[in-house]
């Protein structure tokens, strides 16, 4: 048998929906530090890294608040493929939010203490002096 998953939002929708029926709780990155040790068997970590597109994390937060579960997501400050700071980006980043969900930031040290030549501590003061969200 060599059923391939292909992937579309609905496809996704479909496969997190079928979790819920089968009794799996969704929880983000805070609630299992918090909870750690005393989480029910069926367990998932909804963690979302948004690599390359802040507008298609967007609509996995519609997906997820039609199912009425929550997410974690990962911010990247340094990528290339998007500005987190754009005004369509930030308006997205703030819905998320808004929605419910935890905003993360997804830290790229070792690469920038590599790239520009400093020291990883100084590349993490940096990073966290961002306004949050």
């Amino acid at each position: 048998m060599t059923d391939k998953f292909h992937f579309t939002f609905a496809n996704i929708e479909t496969q997190y929906r079928a979790a819920l029926e089968a009794g799996y709780e969704f929880i983000t990155c805070l609630e299992y530090a918090e909870r750690k040790g005393n989480l029910p068997e069926l367990t998932i970590v909804n963690r979302v890294d948004i690599d390359l597109s802040v507008k298609k994390a967007d609509r996995l937060r519609d997906i997820y608040d039609r199912l009425g579960i929550k997410a974690s997501f990962f911010v990247r400050l340094h990528a290339p493929e998007y500005n987190p700071f754009s005004f369509e980006n930030y308006r997205i980043l703030k819905a998320i939010r808004d929605s419910g969900h935890e905003i993360g930031y997804h830290s790229e040290i070792v690469d920038q203490a590599a790239i520009w030549d400093e020291d990883p501590a100084d590349c993490l003061r940096r990073d966290l002096d961002i306004e949050p969200i």
